[in-house]
């Protein structure tokens, strides 16, 4: 009966799915798993580059963030994206309102307490 694939699934899930499915009720699902992949992370200079990227295809020209801002989001949001975009947009929310020329890490500090990422 299982000679043949009679369904190819995709599962895309975060870490604690796999951490659910080693557990002993879920072997049999588990054996079928042909690959296993987990995404890293951006590097800090990749982070960097994405959020110039970004800034740029905004239409923002010039730098608005220190190098200090950038290591400091990289390390609070390990290179993931969904994260980092939350938290580059609190840092340029906090900043307009501060009417603030460039973002400094007072100002990711401060956006990370709005939204609960800490380092």
């Amino acid at each position: 009966m299982d000679s043949r694939d009679y369904a190819i699934l995709i599962l895309t899930a975060q870490i604690p799915f796999i951490t659910q499915i080693s557990r002993q009720p879920h072997e049999a699902l588990r054996q079928r798993i042909v690959i296993n992949y987990s995404m890293k992370g951006l590097t800090k200079d990749e982070v960097k580059e994405y959020i110039i990227c970004s800034l740029k295809n905004s239409g923002c020209s010039e730098p608005l963030f220190t190098d200090s801002a950038y290591e400091l989001i990289f390390s609070s949001t390990n290179g993931f994206l969904r994260p980092i975009n939350k938290l580059a947009r609190m840092c340029l929310i906090s900043g307009a309102n501060q009417k603030l020329r460039s973002i400094d890490s007072e100002i990711v500090y401060q956006a990370q307490t709005e939204i609960n990422i800490t380092a």
